[in-house]
């Protein structure tokens, strides 16, 4: 299968009676401080109802799913698993969450008061989806999947659709990749509107899987990931992202925890915005590639989901 331009289309019509367009912040602030070359608009997907970017996806596979589906399943490490909840609970269905237990607790908790019941597995993204392959198989839910499933790169790409519309002269975009649902769904929106806009992936350090594919051109993973960006630790970008990611992703960067913790930092002095590791990846990328461009970008911030003393020992506030 193959998402066409239409697809994309069909997933915001879809979804738009739940979700408003996330606030695009123009910030010449960070323009002056840089020294950049062409407006810098950061497009605040923390501002969603569950903190993320993560609704969009989970709105279009739980609306996709046959009505008489009544018990839906994911794993998540809480920003899928916030999403999910609260998309069940609007569309009146049960959800099963399961999570690992080093998850940040304002994720956990925030799964919780949405009133999705929680089962604790280890790590990883395998033992993870163990557990859902079994409430599926024994007790008949349905498995919604965070990156790896083409209704929820449809649901993450309208995001793209978003961009397009309210910045029409956009030159380069800039996303963090996980599990590879973000950038594919975007990036293969933002060149199908216009082949000319560069996309730039960009990736902690210690879960940089897709850097070192993208370098190989073959499909890396990792055996062990290891980062603060919580949201970013999947060993690998999933099969069906992969080959979208090649094709539509021009650039790709890999950045370190400090560049991380500086661009949390800078969104917080600058806009008093409280932004999780994960969701300051892109601006750490931009930051570290802006000296070789010019013109109008766009920066995801995709999450906002951060324990009070985590973020008070990274940014010192």
């Amino acid at each position: 299968m193959k998402l066409r331009l239409e697809d994309f289309i069909q997933a915001k019509k879809r979804i738009s009676p739940y979700l408003k367009p996330a606030p695009m912040l123009k910030s010449d602030e960070l323009q002056k401080i840089l020294g950049y070359q062409g407006p810098i608009y950061l497009k605040l997907e923390s501002e969603q109802p569950t903190g993320s970017f993560k609704v969009h996806g989970a709105f279009n596979a739980l609306l996709e799913l046959s009505p008489d589906v009544e018990k839906v399943a994911t794993f998540s490490s809480g920003n899928f698993a916030q999403a999910v909840a609260y998309g069940a609970a609007k569309l009146h269905k049960k959800a099963t969450i399961v999570m690992p237990k080093n998850a940040p607790h304002k994720k956990i908790d925030g799964t919780k008061s949405l009133g999705a019941e929680i089962i604790y597995s280890g790590g990883t993204n395998e033992e993870g989806e163990s557990i859902v392959k079994e409430l599926v198989e024994k007790k008949g839910y349905a498995a919604l999947h965070p990156f790896n499933n083409y209704t929820t790169i449809a649901g993450q790409g309208t995001i793209g659709l978003e961009i397009i519309e309210s910045n029409p002269q956009i030159k380069h975009f800039f996303c963090p990749v996980g599990g590879g649902g973000l950038m594919s769904g975007c990036a293969s929106v933002l060149k199908a509107s216009n082949s000319s806009i560069r996309t730039y992936s960009v990736e902690p350090f210690g879960a940089h899987d897709f850097y070192e594919s993208f370098q190989a051109k073959k499909h890396i993973a990792f055996e062990k990931t290891d980062t603060i960006a919580d949201g970013l630790r999947a060993h690998t970008v999933g099969t069906l992202n992969y080959p979208i990611l090649m094709s539509t992703v021009d650039e790709v960067y890999a950045v370190s925890e400090e560049s991380i913790i500086d661009a949390m930092r800078l969104l917080w002095k600058l806009h008093h915005l409280v932004i999780e590791p994960s969701g300051a990846v892109a601006l750490a990328g931009f930051i570290a590639a802006h000296k070789n461009l010019q013109g109008e970008v766009v920066i995801l911030v995709t999450g906002k989901n951060v324990d009070s003393d985590s973020f008070k020992r990274w940014v010192g506030e």
